[in-house]
């Protein structure tokens, strides 16, 4: 057995420098920077220690330099490590580099090399891939002449992270003054002073160094806290620093603690502060509606649908809902009262442009009550104008009651156009028409309605014929090709409500005459469901049939608008973001008078969106940009019942179930 007596190892420091250490309980990045720390081992046996079976065994002297040295290192911060020896003994076949703890286990992976009469070698690492406990020693083994082996264990410092960072104000966002403003509006914030604190500080710590540092390390300002002569600091502190002041490229508070016995450059800490420029401001405009600093409420549009296609014969018809008889007739849209009662009529319409502008001075129905009303599309002044008419029917004779003109520039853009007419005669005697959403220059045919009003029972014939959706009865073409969401109210809608759901499914309304989207999977069987509670139901006729929904039917175009109190800036990002945090979609624009403009629809966006985010862009500041959040909500689509026959009838009992 080989003995090992009055083996010494002796261990010679040369100009141990640690220049930069920080906390990673700061969230600040660790550098350290030594000077060359060279270990010089020298292993002396004073006897013969052994016998190969060569001869005696002799400990080998070697030559280790660390670079920068055995620490001391922060737990869990960053340094690069690089060991190197040299001056091996003869013959050295295997060299093993690794870190082991205090119960002599591994630490991370060591570094292994073979080969044949090995001179030196090198080991580099990264103290944070190894987890490094307190206490633990570097470790070298190398054999030598086949069967030899040497061992070399030498302490490695490890210190515990302990520097506290406090900030009286926190450590931001902080609006700053320090801009030149896009105009005079933006009022700057108020004066604020923060107090930066560190506490817990590295042993026998007798200066403290506090700097302010844009985004390229450069001081922006500092101070120096000393403690009193033969004394040291447990904490220090500096006071009222100004917030609203800062630079944009502000980043960071650095503090450089000098200690005895420390590298003469000091320990450092650093701390990320961040800094932002006045909130924008952000008009949100929808359907006529504008908010300020918010983004509005919305309805996830529907995903598909279907539309009616018509033509001068191919209509659907419309009839008696079932249920109890009610003055030989039915409940249904045939029964009001077209000049004394209250109504709306609206629909959707696609129109044959090239028969407008070419069929001049004719006139084509496109939906009525053939015992109530028609309404009839005219193409006049040579194609550069049309008009809708409203007629009472009565006695198997039309009587022109009202009309709404309108220039043919209006259709431009589109072949589908939302139409509405308005009464209100139980009271003011009131009568509009709509075109996509606009009011349109309309008016009476006085003589008409005094004649009806006192020679013809015009509501004699009330409920004895279905609606026709389609057909022309008078011509042989229509300027008329397709439907959709056809909707009858009891009540006269006022404009902003035409506005607001003619790019939306309407919720069931007990107002409803009837209401049909075509959108029913039983309309395969030729079958027209009425979305309305009183289940006017319908059936195509010949050769009516579906066609997919016009894709703009419920686009909202919504504008979003950003001014920014910086001239400087130069851009915005738009985002739109789910609750998952990913980005549903996304613009850049450029600002013109530091103001940009995003034109969208935000009800074509899932209702898994969560919030609106804006970057400004400004040069020589954060490369990121500088963020807002707005909260946004989009509900789901607005569910739609499939109505079933007689839901509309209401059922009681007495004396209990």
């Amino acid at each position: 057995m080989a003995q090992y007596l009055n083996i010494k190892i002796i261990i010679l420091f040369i100009n141990l420098n640690i220049i930069t250490m920080t906390t990673v309980r700061s969230f600040v990045h660790l550098k350290m920077v030594y000077s060359a720390l060279i270990l010089l081992v020298v292993i002396i046996s004073d006897k013969l220690a052994g016998q190969t079976k060569d001869g005696p065994f002799v400990i080998p002297q070697i030559t280790l330099t660390a670079d920068p040295g055995f620490g001391p290192y922060i737990a869990g911060s960053h340094l690069l490590n690089t060991f190197q020896i040299s001056d091996l003994p003869p013959q050295t076949s295997k060299i093993m580099f690794r870190f082991i703890d205090s119960d002599s286990i591994q630490i991370g992976e060591a570094q292994i090399r073979t080969g044949i009469d090995l001179t030196s070698d090198s080991w580099q690492v990264l103290l944070e891939d190894f987890n490094m406990p307190l206490s633990p020693q570097f470790h070298l083994q190398l054999t030598y002449k086949e069967v030899s082996v040497a061992d070399y264990y030498i302490p490695y410092i490890v210190l515990a992270d302990t520097v506290s960072f406090h900030s009286s104000q926190g450590w931001g966002p902080f609006i700053t003054n320090n801009y030149t403003f896009s105009d005079t509006s933006w009022n700057p914030v108020p004066l604020l002073k923060s107090t930066f604190t560190v506490s817990n500080l590295p042993p026998r710590a007798y200066k403290a160094k506090f700097y302010l540092k844009d985004v390229n390390s450069i001081a922006i300002d500092s101070m120096i806290v000393s403690a009193p002569a033969g004394q040291f600091l447990q904490n220090a502190s500096w006071a009222d620093v100004r917030m609203d002041n800062l630079p944009l490229n502000t980043q960071e508070l650095c503090v450089v603690f000098y200690c005895n016995g420390a590298p003469d450059d000091g320990l450092e800490y650093r701390q990320t502060i961040l800094i932002t420029p006045h909130k924008p401001r952000l008009y949100s405009i929808s359907e006529g509606t504008t908010l300020n600093d918010s983004i509005g409420i919305f309805i996830q549009n529907p995903m598909t649908g279907q539309a009616l296609m018509v033509d001068s014969v191919k209509h659907a018809e419309i009839t008696n809902g079932p249920g109890e008889p009610w003055l030989n007739g039915y409940r249904g849209p045939y029964s009001f009262d077209v000049i004394k009662g209250d109504f709306t009529i609206e629909a959707w319409l696609q129109l044959d442009l090239d028969k407008i502008i070419n069929f001049n001075q004719q006139e084509s129905e496109f939906i009525k009550v053939d015992s109530v009303f028609a309404i009839t599309y005219v193409s006049q002044y040579g194609g550069a104008s049309s008009a809708f008419r409203f007629y009472a029917i009565a006695n198997g004779e039309y009587y022109r009651l009202y009309e709404g003109g309108f220039s043919n520039t209006l259709l431009s853009g589109s072949s589908w156009h939302h139409f509405a007419f308005c009464m209100e005669g139980t009271v003011n005697n009131l009568y509009q028409f709509y075109l996509n959403g606009n009011a349109i220059s309309t008016f009476v045919d006085n003589n008409n309605m005094n004649y009806i009003l006192q020679h013809i029972p015009y509501t004699y014939d009330l409920r004895t014929k279905p609606l026709i959706i389609g057909g022309n009865d008078h011509t042989q073409y229509s300027f008329i090709t397709a439907f959709d969401e056809v909707r009858i109210f009891r009540y006269a809608l006022a404009q902003t409500d035409i506005k607001h759901f003619m790019h939306r499914k309407v919720m069931q309304d007990q107002s409803l005459f009837g209401y049909w989207d075509f959108d029913d999977q039983r309309n395969r069987l030729n079958w027209i469901a009425d979305k309305g509670f009183l289940n006017n139901s319908g059936q195509l006729k010949n050769h009516a049939c579906f066609i997919p929904e016009f894709e703009d039917l419920f686009t909202i175009r919504d504008t979003i608008i950003v001014e920014t109190s910086m001239k400087n800036a130069d851009s915005i990002r738009f985002f739109i973001i789910d609750q998952d945090n990913r980005v549903l979609d996304s613009i850049q624009l450029k600002l013109i008078n530091s103001k940009a403009q995003w034109v969208t629809d935000i009800s074509a966006q899932p209702y898994t969106a969560s919030h609106f985010r804006i970057t400004e862009l400004i040069p020589a500041a954060s490369t990121e940009g500088f963020e807002t959040d707005y909260s946004l909500y989009i509900l789901p689509p607005a569910p739609i019942a499939t109505p079933q026959c007689n839901w509309g009838i209401y059922y009681t009992a007495t004396g209990g179930i």
